[in-house]
C-alpha cells in the first residue's frame, strides 16, 4: 500500500489541507475541500496548547438555540480581526469579532421549521440551518441552506415547509441580488417523478463549492415520511437557480409502485447525512456516502452478483458515490460507486454506512501500486473501508476492509507527514468531555493525549461537531454557546482558583447520589458568581452563590453526581434515548463571574468525573457487528471463517442468562429461533455457548467463538441476542460466500 501507516481506535488531533481565503488561517468551510482532516495553517503549537490554552471568551444565547453547523472563520477586507460566523437551528446568523467576541452583525431569517413537524426527536425545538455553510473568498459571499415555511410565514406541517439557499455578503449579511432561491418543486434529473419536498428532508452535511456550483446533500428526519435522499447543485450566478438534482433512489430499481402519500415511508430513503461531515470535493467531482434505504435495490442484496462501479446504479443504498460536477454549468453525473456487500442487512439494522463522510487523502503520501488516490469511509457498522478513489469498487469490492469494533459517526482524518497516518475518529470534541486533542504521532502504538490546562475546559460539545481554527485560536460550540480558546502563549488570568481540581466522585451506584464540596478563592474582586453544569447527572447547588467576593476571599458550594432514576432518564433523553452505561462519565463545572479588574477571564472551568456502577448485573458485547471475510462453496478453501466476541458483565452483581435466540435478516418478518447448539444463526454456529440459567460474575467476561459456514453463495446475515437479568445485547452477524 505504499507508505500507508494505519492507526485505529483512538480520537486524534488532525489539525485541519490549506484553506484559501483572505487570511491564510481562515476556515471557510467544514475542514478542507477533500475532507482529509489535515489543516496545518492555524499557528497552533502543541507545546503552547498544553501550557497556555485558555478560554478567551464564551457567549451564551437563548436556551432553545443549538448550533449543528460548524462555525466559520473569515477575515474580509478591512476587518480589524478575523470574524467567527455562526448559523443556528433558529435561522439566526451572527458575525462576531474573533478576538473580542463582540457582535458585529446579526440577522434573523424566516421562522424556522418546527421539530414537532418532523416526527423525529433527534433535533429538538426547531430545525433552521443544520449544514455547515461555505464562503467564497473571491466575493466575500457565504452560501447556506435554511429550512422554514412558505412565504416566510410561521406555519406548521411538512407540506408547507420549504428549503431556501441563501447567498449573503460578509460581514453585512445582506442578501446577494437574486437570492435566496427556493429549492422545493424541482424534480430529480435522473428520475423526473421524484420531487424535492423540503418538509420531508434535512440538509445536514457541510456544503461543497466547485467553481460556480454549490453542492448540498439531503437526507431524512429519522427516515420518516416518503422521502428520497438527494444531491442538489445550485448555481452561484443570480437567476440561474437549481442546475441539477440526483435522487439516490430512482427508477428502474427504486421501490415500485412509487408511494404518493407524503406520510408513508415508501420513497426509498438512502439519505445523505454523514454525521454532519462535509461533502468531499476534488476539482470536478464530489464524494459522499448514503445511508439506510428501503428494499434490496438494483444490486439484489443477498442474492446479488458483483457489479462494476462504473455502471450506472439507480439505487445508491449504503454507498460511496463519486459524482461528476461540471463546475461551470452545475451538471451532475454519477461516474463511480462502492456498495458494501452487507448493504441490505445494514438497511434493516440501522447500521448505516452513511453515518460518516468520506475522506480523500493526500496523493503524494497515501498511494499504492496502481492507486494514485486513497479514499476512506466508515459508518455505524464498525467497518473502515479503504478505497481507490478513481475506481471505488462497485458492489462489494474494495482495497481493504478493517473492523474497528465501534460505530463511526462523522468520519476519518489523516496526517500526511512522518510517513503518514490515518485515524478512525477525528473528533476533537466530545458530548461529555468537551474539546480533546492528541499528538498526531503515536508512541508504541498509542496516541498520547495533550492535557489542556484547566482554564481550557469547555464542557460537553454539541454532537457531530469539529473544532474550528483561526489564527492561534480555537472556536467551538455547545448547546446555546459559542466559545473561543486562545493558545498564543500568554496565560490568561483566572478570576477564581477552585479546589479540588478536577473533582473526582469515584464509584457511585445507580439509584444513589454523591455530593462533594468545591472551594473557590477569588484572585480579584468578583461579583455574581454563578454555577452551571450541562450534564443531567451532575448538579449545581440549588442555593445561590454569594453576590460579591473580595479578592482573597473564598466561598464553598456542593456539586452532586446524581444517579437517581429521574436524572438517568434525563441523561437518556439528552443522548438520543441511549441507556446510561456503566463506566466513567464526565462534565465540567462552569463558574461564571464579573471581574472588577481588567485582564481576567469571565469565569473558571473545573472538570468532573464519576464512575457509574450498575446496582445489579449489566450485560454488554464488545462489538455490535461481526463481519466474516469471504468463504467458498464447493470444495475450495477457505470453506469457513471464524471470529470470537466477548460478553462482559459490567455491573456490580452476578447476572443470570435467561435465554438466547437468533433471527435471519432475510426471512419474512424475521421470526426468533431459540438457540439450539451449535446453530446460532442462519449459516452460523458456535462450539461453546453459555447455558440458560448459568451466571456471569460481576466484572467477568466470556469469550463466544463463532463459525461462519454457509451452505450456498450469497450474503448471510443474522441477529444473535443474549437475554439476562442484567439486560440484553444483540450482535449482527454478516458474511459473504
Amino acid at each position: 500500500m505504499g507508505r500507508l501507516k494505519m492507526l485505529l481506535g483512538l480520537a486524534a488531533v488532525a489539525l485541519p489541507a490549506l484553506v484559501h481565503s483572505f487570511a491564510p488561517t481562515d476556515s471557510t468551510q467544514d475542514a478542507d475541500p477533500p475532507q482529509s482532516g489535515y489543516l496545518p495553517n492555524h499557528n497552533m503549537d502543541p507545546a503552547l496548547v498544553a501550557s497556555s490554552l485558555a478560554m478567551g471568551w464564551k457567549l451564551t444565547f437563548n436556551l432553545n438555540e443549538v448550533f449543528y453547523a460548524k462555525p466559520l472563520v473569515y477575515t474580509p477586507p478591512g476587518a480589524p480581526n478575523e470574524y467567527v460566523i455562526t448559523v443556528s437551528n433558529q435561522n439566526i446568523v451572527r458575525v462576531h469579532d474573533g478576538l473580542t467576541g463582540t457582535l458585529v452583525r446579526m440577522r434573523m431569517l424566516d421562522p424556522p421549521f418546527a421539530s414537532s413537524d418532523s416526527n423525529c426527536g433527534d433535533m429538538p425545538n426547531t430545525i433552521g440551518i443544520a449544514g455547515t455553510p461555505v464562503i467564497d473568498t473571491a466575493t466575500d459571499i457565504m452560501y447556506f441552506f435554511s429550512k422554514g415555511y412558505k412565504n416566510g410565514l410561521l406555519d406548521f406541517g411538512i407540506r408547507v415547509s420549504v428549503y431556501k439557499m441563501y447567498a449573503v455578503k460578509i460581514p453585512t449579511l445582506a442578501d446577494v441580488a437574486g437570492f435566496p432561491i427556493v429549492i422545493d418543486g424541482h424534480n430529480a434529473n435522473n428520475d423526473p417523478t421524484r420531487y424535492f419536498v423540503g418538509g420531508a428532508i434535512l440538509q445536514r452535511p457541510g456544503l461543497a463549492m466547485l467553481g460556480n456550483t454549490i453542492v448540498a446533500g439531503f437526507g431524512g428526519h429519522c427516515d420518516r415520511f416518503n422521502y428520497t435522499g438527494m444531491l442538489v447543485a445550485v448555481s452561484k450566478t443570480a437567476g440561474v437557480g437549481v442546475t441539477n438534482i440526483q435522487a439516490m433512489q430512482a427508477s428502474p430499481g427504486a421501490p415500485s409502485p412509487q408511494e404518493l402519500d407524503i406520510n408513508e415511508e415508501g420513497g426509498g430513503k438512502a439519505g445523505i447525512w454523514q454525521g454532519g461531515m462535509g461533502i468531499a470535493g476534488d476539482v470536478n467531482r464530489v464524494f459522499f456516502i448514503t445511508g439506510n434505504a428501503r428494499g434490496a435495490g438494483q444490486n439484489g442484496g443477498a442474492n446479488g452478483a458483483p457489479a462494476s462501479g462504473k455502471t450506472y446504479l439507480s439505487t445508491l443504498e449504503q454507498a460511496v458515490v463519486n459524482m461528476a460536477v461540471n463546475p461551470s454549468t452545475g451538471e451532475l453525473k454519477q461516474q463511480d460507486y462502492f456498495e458494501t456487500y452487507a448493504y441490505d442487512s445494514n438497511n434493516g439494522g440501522d447500521t448505516d454506512f452513511g453515518s460518516g463522510g468520506l475522506a480523500l487523502l493526500d496523493p503524494t503520501v497515501f498511494y499504492g501500486t496502481g492507486v494514485s488516490r486513497i479514499a476512506l469511509g466508515a459508518g455505524k457498522d464498525a467497518k473502515l473501508f479503504i478505497m481507490n478513489a478513481d475506481n471505488l469498487g462497485g458492489f462489494a469490492g474494495v482495497i481493504q476492509t478493517i473492523n474497528v469494533g465501534k460505530a463511526v459517526l462523522g468520519g476519518c482524518g489523516s496526517y500526511p507527514l512522518e510517513g503518514g497516518y490515518i485515524y478512525k475518529s477525528v473528533w476533537l470534541t466530545d458530548v461529555n468531555w468537551g474539546l480533546q486533542a492528541y499528538k498526531a504521532v503515536p508512541v508504541n502504538g498509542i496516541l498520547i493525549p495533550i492535557v489542556f490546562p484547566a482554564s481550557a475546559a469547555t464542557g460537553g460539545i454539541t454532537k457531530f461537531q469539529r473544532a474550528v481554527f483561526g489564527d492561534g485560536r480555537v472556536y467551538t460550540v455547545r448547546p446555546t454557546s459559542l466559545m473561543m480558546l486562545t493558545g498564543g502563549g500568554v496565560k490568561a488570568n483566572q478570576p477564581l482558583t477552585c479546589t479540588p481540581n478536577p473533582v473526582a466522585f469515584g464509584n457511585v451506584m445507580t439509584g444513589q447520589t454523591s455530593t462533594l464540596q468545591v472551594k473557590c478563592t477569588a484572585n480579584t474582586a468578583v461579583t455574581n458568581p454563578k454555577c452551571n453544569i450541562t450534564s443531567p447527572i451532575f448538579k449545581c447547588p440549588t442555593s445561590a452563590l454569594p453576590a460579591t467576593v473580595a479578592s482573597g476571599a473564598s466561598f464553598t458550594f456542593g456539586v452532586t453526581f446524581d444517579l437517581t432514576s429521574a436524572a438517568i432518564l434525563a441523561w437518556q433523553n439528552a443522548n438520543g434515548g441511549n441507556p446510561l452505561p456503566p463506566g466513567t462519565q464526565g462534565s465540567n463545572i462552569n463558574v461564571y463571574t464579573t471581574a472588577a479588574a481588567p485582564g481576567f477571564l469571565p469565569g473558571v472551568v473545573v472538570p468532573m468525573s464519576g464512575t457509574v456502577v450498575a446496582s445489579g448485573g449489566y450485560l454488554t458485547v464488545n462489538q455490535t457487528v461481526a463481519s466474516f471475510s469471504g468463504v467458498f462453496i464447493g470444495g475450495q478453501e477457505p470453506s469457513q471463517a471464524m471470529k470470537s466476541v466477548l460478553l462482559s458483565n459490567k455491573g456490580s452483581a452476578a447476572l443470570v442468562f435467561k435465554g438466547f435466540a437468533w433471527q435471519d435478516y432475510y426471512a419474512n418478518v424475521m421470526p426468533y429461533h431459540n438457540v439450539t447448539l451449535p446453530i446460532v444463526g442462519n449459516g452460523y454456529t458456535s462450539p461453546t455457548f453459555p447455558a440458560v440459567g448459568s451466571t456471569l460474575a460481576a466484572g467477568a467476561s466470556l469469550t463466544i467463538p463463532l463459525v461462519f459456514k454457509p451452505s450456498a453463495t450469497g450474503i448471510w446475515a443474522s441477529y444473535l441476542t443474549w437475554w439476562s437479568d442484567g439486560g440484553y445485547t444483540t450482535l449482527l452477524l454478516q458474511g459473504i460466500a
